[in-house]
C-alpha cells in the first residue's frame, strides 16, 4: 500500500471511537480554587479566541475540537474534561491559533 494512500480500518476504528467510545463521560465539579478550576479557565483562554476571533462559529469551533479529541460531539465541554484533558485543549487550540497567525 503507497503510504500516501488513506489507512481505511484505522480511520473508521478512529471515527467509532470518536462517535461510541466515550458515551460515559459526565459533568464533573470543581471545588473553589481548585488545580481543576484553574485548568479549565486555562483552555477556555486558549480555546475561545478560535471562535471570538471568527475562525469557526462557536458550534463549529466544539465540533473541530470533539475531532481533535476524538470525543462524540456532545461531550466535549469543558465541565466534563479533566486537569490533563484540559491541557491538551490548551495544546490543541494554541497550535491551530499559532498556524492561523
Amino acid at each position: 500500500m503507497p503510504s500516501d494512500d488513506i489507512d481505511w480500518l484505522a480511520l473508521s476504528r478512529a471515527q467509532y471511537v470518536a462517535n461510541w467510545g466515550q458515551q460515559t463521560r459526565r459533568r464533573r465539579g470543581s471545588g473553589r480554587n481548585s488545580d481543576l478550576k484553574n485548568a479549565r479557565h486555562e483552555a477556555h483562554l486558549a480555546f475561545d479566541p478560535i471562535w471570538r476571533r471568527g475562525y469557526m462559529t462557536r458550534t463549529q469551533a466544539y465540533q473541530w475540537l470533539a475531532i481533535q479529541m476524538q470525543w462524540p460531539r456532545g461531550d466535549c465541554h469543558m465541565g466534563m474534561m479533566t486537569c490533563d484533558e484540559c491541557k491538551r485543549v490548551v495544546q490543541i487550540a494554541r497550535k491551530y491559533l499559532k498556524r492561523r497567525t
